[in-house]
């Protein structure tokens, strides 16, 4: 029967784990020394291919895969003048974010070449939000295929 199912939640800094008994424990990652943005997403068992997974996400959040190898995709968004990019790390064990750089790519005549980092968050948050939706089907999937 299902051992556990791990509910990936992209706004809260800590991760539901529902139990075989069906008992709800919260593991805080506030301990470490990630920031919210680059906080990896621990994989279960059942996600065969975190790459297919990370660029589904990628994809659905309107960034661009730039290079892909063997563990890595750098990813960018060009968009309302900010080109953002941002490396995404894999393995059978977790997915991890490090963010590269953000700028300013319009910065010609009066506009201000200032960043304002409030886009620069929503947008990375958009990215891992995305990737961590992909993670749910799975887990979704997962759940489903052990209950039949």
């Amino acid at each position: 029967m299902l051992k556990y199912l791990i509910i990936i939640s992209s706004l809260l800094v800590t991760s539901p784990v529902v139990m075989a008994k069906g008992d709800l424990n919260l593991r805080s990652v506030s301990g470490n020394n990630y920031t919210f943005y680059n906080d990896p997403f621990k994989l279960a068992d059942y996600v065969k291919e975190p790459k297919k997974a990370a660029e589904r996400g990628i994809n659905k959040a309107q960034w661009k895969i730039k290079e892909s190898g063997e563990g890595f995709i750098k990813a960018e968004l060009d968009y309302k003048g900010y080109l953002l990019r941002s490396m995404i790390f894999y393995n059978d064990k977790e997915i991890s974010f490090e963010h590269v750089s953000a700028e300013r790519n319009d910065c010609a005549g009066k506009r201000s070449c200032q960043l304002k980092q409030r886009h620069v968050d929503r947008w990375r948050l958009n990215l891992r939000r995305q990737i961590a939706l992909e993670l749910t089907k799975l887990a979704k999937q997962n759940a489903i295929s052990l209950s039949n």
